[in-house]
């Protein structure tokens, strides 16, 4: 049996695709950029900057995060703006929809309206409150103000699951002063008794 000859590594017109992208890595060249790795996981190295925005890249990240699509452009440097989302818009701060107000109390029961609390806004099938003994419809008494249907305008924000249960979306600090200062007059009101 005849041995067959070394495959010579794999350059020029012999390359892959994958290998020509990448270049050619020898042992020692894959074995250096090993132990810089985890010399960088260790803290004792620094840590790559991304090209595009001068931040730190964790090292701790995985490489198929940290590493681009082969169908992107590599050639660039590290960087981690391949992971950003492209069709995300971006929202002013001061939109806001309004959420959890109330319309104004009704004091008859008017046809059409839940009989269960009186709402006008949907039907006892689709009723959330408690079922009563006697009805709204029946009793005309507490009866449950309509709810609040967004439509239009910036109340028909385009927004994803988190900006539309963000709690301190629409917040205004100055509206906590109010409280501050009846706290204080309590307070005054509690010294000079």
């Amino acid at each position: 049996m005849a041995s067959s000859p070394k495959a010579a590594p794999a350059t020029g017109a012999n390359a892959t695709p994958a290998a020509a992208a990448e270049g050619f890595k020898g042992r020692d060249d894959f074995r250096r950029e090993k132990q810089l790795q985890e010399a960088r996981m260790a803290g004792t190295a620094d840590a790559e900057v991304d090209v595009n925005t001068g931040k730190m890249i964790n090292p701790h990240n995985p490489q198929f995060i940290t590493k681009a699509p082969w169908y992107l452009e590599q050639n660039q440097g590290p960087s981690l703006s391949h992971q950003h989302a492209w069709n995300l818009k971006q929202h002013d701060s001061k939109d806001t929809y309004t959420r959890g107000t109330k319309g104004d109390l009704k004091t008859k029961f008017v046809k059409g309206a839940c009989e269960n609390c009186g709402s006008t806004t949907h039907t006892k099938k689709d009723c959330f409150e408690r079922p009563r003994k006697k009805g709204a419809k029946w009793t005309g008494r507490n009866l449950a103000p309509d709810d609040y249907v967004r439509i239009g305008g910036v109340e028909n924000l385009d927004m994803d699951y988190d900006a539309k249960h963000d709690r301190w979306r629409g917040y205004d600090p100055n509206e906590y002063m109010e409280v501050i200062k009846n706290a204080d007059e309590v307070e005054e009101a509690r010294k000079n008794k």
